[in-house]
């Protein structure tokens, strides 16, 4: 099989943005990160990020532009035979955590179904609750979106950097991005947000 490039600059770095952004940064990172210090926390964290992640970030990229394949391979071929099992276990780390958000991806498209009809527009929490046990607890439903999701996935990856990973990241974080946006002006016009705001970034030195 021909070895395929990335078509731009533009589509690599949108496409690791992806691989970088995901759920979590909406979902769980603005909860984890105002219950463990507020701002203290988001402080370590960026310096970690420009650190130590940044480091590794560039040692990905140097092994992968060195050896010129995959994570399997690029051990192999730089290191020794028997190091082609660390990149077995990068693979097996990303099936695993594919796992994990091809479900939280299944409950995004169960949700937008919901959002199209209006009924997650409510104010009650009880309501919002019963709505997520309503849908986690038919099985049909939670299946068939989980499915669509690992599909979608599936379609994009068989296309190949090009026509697929690249062609998906050019449409979608542009919409991310606006949709983050979106969510954060949503966010701030809402009755307390400053309250949530002040939760968010205060740094909170003790427990």
């Amino acid at each position: 099989m021909p070895r395929t490039q990335w078509g731009s600059r533009l589509g690599f770095i949108l496409a690791s943005a992806g691989a970088t952004v995901g759920l979590g940064s909406i979902w769980k990172f603005p909860y984890v990160t105002a219950m463990n210090g507020g701002g203290v926390f988001l402080l370590v964290y960026l310096a970690f990020t420009f650190t130590l992640g940044l480091a590794l970030l560039q040692a990905e990229l140097a092994l992968g532009r060195a050896a010129g394949c995959g994570a399997v391979g690029a051990f192999s071929r730089l290191g020794s035979p028997r190091w082609k099992l660390l990149g077995y276990g990068g693979v097996l780390c990303c099936f695993l955590i594919f796992s994990f958000y091809s479900v939280v991806g299944g409950w995004t498209l169960g949700y937008l179904l919901r959002a199209l009809d209006g009924r997650v527009m409510s104010d009650d929490a009880g309501a919002l609750a019963a709505l997520f046990g309503q849908y986690v607890g038919d099985p049909a439903e939670a299946l068939l979106t989980h499915a669509l999701f690992a599909g979608l996935t599936l379609l994009v990856v068989a296309g190949g950097i090009q026509k697929g990973i690249e062609r998906a990241g050019k449409l979608l974080m542009p919409l991310l991005f606006l949709l983050m946006l979106a969510l954060i002006v949503r966010a701030v016009t809402l009755p307390g947000a400053m309250a949530g705001v002040a939760a968010l970034f205060r740094p909170i030195l003790a427990g």
